[in-house]
């Protein structure tokens, strides 16, 4: 028998779509849902059916939900979406579109350049990203039109670093990472620089590796404002390296 195929991960569903299932989810007022009865509860009789494991995906995705021992449970950031203690919840959901990968990849290569026309997009996505060709119309469909409903898409053009209220948001496509143990060095070798502006605080903070991580901070960053700062990076640490804090 051919072995089927595998593509690459991607959202196959919009951005919108996941808000709905994220809505869902928190109507049944349990701090984590059976797969069984979520799929039930959208009429469906297996939790393998296609269309909920691409919700379950693409909620997990854009890190609005986290699955553990056949449940699913909503995640911190997806908590201040729907129970948003300011009236803009833009920049999350800003941040949230460049979490999954295959975003990553094409807001580093796109943004501020036109995007193909779709059916040139969709091939673009198969010989260069590693989504099959049966599911490069969807892939590319549901970019798209995420982009569009999350206002990242102008005259065809990505938009995502200079959409609106974005000089608010968090960019996840930085590759920030923890400080891990320094072999051979205690606490009182440990330095991070910190330089001061009249605009933010950058901290570096340097690694075992020999590089470093950089944080930068504007001064007027209001506690809402650091508070999606440790969600998008709790996010990060779980999806790209695997990390629970």
């Amino acid at each position: 028998m051919t072995e089927r195929e595998k593509s690459t991960l991607y959202p196959g569903i919009t951005w919108n779509a996941c808000l709905e299932f994220l809505e869902l989810i928190d109507s049944m007022k349990l701090k984590s849902v059976s797969l069984t009865i979520l799929a039930q509860e959208l009429g469906l009789k297996s939790t393998n059916t296609k269309s909920f494991t691409k919700k379950i995906s693409a909620a997990k995705q854009y890190g609005l939900i986290e699955s553990d021992h056949g449940a699913v449970k909503i995640t911190s950031t997806g908590r201040r979406i729907l129970n948003p203690t300011t009236t803009n919840t833009y920049p999350i959901k800003h941040a949230c579109f460049a979490i999954p990968p295959l975003h990553n990849k094409l807001i580093a290569e796109f943004d501020g350049k036109a995007l193909p026309r779709l059916d040139l997009f969709e091939n673009l996505l198969m010989e260069s990203y590693g989504i099959t060709k049966s599911a490069k119309k969807n892939a590319a469909e549901c970019f798209m039109e995420s982009a569009k409903q999350l206002g990242v898409i102008k005259g065809g053009i990505l938009c995502y670093k200079d959409a609106d209220n974005a000089e608010s948001s968090i960019s996840p496509f930085a590759q920030d990472t923890d400080v891990p143990d320094m072999p051979g060095k205690d606490d009182t070798d440990f330095k991070s620089d910190i330089v001061n502006n009249s605009d933010c605080i950058t901290q570096n903070i340097p690694i075992s590796s020999g590089g470093s991580v950089q944080f930068s901070i504007p001064i007027d960053a209001t506690e809402d404002d650091l508070l999606l700062v440790r969600d998008i990076f709790d996010v990060l640490l779980k999806r790209r390296f695997k990390v629970n804090l």
